[in-house]
């Protein structure tokens, strides 16, 4: 089963897309949705003229535990000075940044770990939402990062040759991604090409403040939800 439903949410750097996808997951969980995401977390901030300075990121995993949001994992991503430590192959220096790229392996191994809900495994259902911040060039015009995933997305199948519904691990509901607004058209135009039919909802962050964007946040859960308790197939 592809996504029924995919939401974009954009936004220049430090415009609190992390924030927002954060929140909206938080909230659905709360509501009882099960969640699975990979969040590109700032590790801290400094001020500079233009606005706050991101001094690295983690890939942080959250999914649902006991009807809430809950942290699985964390490993460093990238960091400005000094670069994060890591093999010399998996480590590149993208713009300020000096990313370890070890890190998505751990990411994919964790967004793989659904299992086969009607196949009898033993592994955790398959969430109803799955979570992905940020979706940059390295997807776009590498192949690399979380393209993995979304590819094996693509691929889900409904297979009744056996006379029943087989879904992939990586098949789910409703897919978010966060995108910086230069790459927002490209994205949308390969998730078409990818996920076909899917609905996409766009949100679209101006400057980084708390209210708009937890006015945002609580706009996208609702959309899920109310996607969710609407949608008949």
């Amino acid at each position: 089963m592809r996504p029924d439903a995919l939401v974009l949410i954009s936004g220049p750097p430090g415009s609190g897309k992390t924030t927002c996808l954060r929140e909206a997951l938080a909230l659905l969980a709360a509501r009882g949705h099960s969640v699975r995401a990979c969040l590109s977390e700032a590790t801290a901030r400094t001020s500079r003229a233009g606005g706050p300075l991101a001094l690295g990121f983690d890939l942080l995993m959250l999914e649902t535990q006991a009807g809430g949001l809950a942290e699985s994992g964390r490993f460093p991503l990238a960091r400005r000075d000094p670069p994060v430590p890591g093999p010399e192959p998996l480590r590149k220096r993208m713009q300020a940044f000096t990313f370890d790229f070890s890190a998505f392996p751990q990411a994919l191994s964790f967004l793989r770990n659904s299992g086969e809900v009607l196949s009898g495994s033993a592994g955790t259902p398959v969430p109803e939402i799955m979570a992905l911040d940020e979706i940059g060039p390295l997807e776009l015009h590498e192949n690399g990062g979380f393209m993995p995933f979304l590819l094996e997305m693509a691929a889900c199948r409904t297979d009744h040759r056996k006379g029943h519904e087989k879904q992939e691990p990586s098949c789910t509901r409703f897919l978010l991604l966060t995108v910086r607004p230069s790459l927002i058209d490209e994205l949308a135009g390969l998730l078409s090409g990818l996920f076909g039919t899917a609905r996409v909802e766009r949100a679209v962050l101006g400057e980084n403040d708390d209210g708009c964007i937890m006015a945002e946040a609580k706009r996208i859960a609702d959309y899920v939800s109310e996607t969710e308790d609407g949608y008949h197939g």
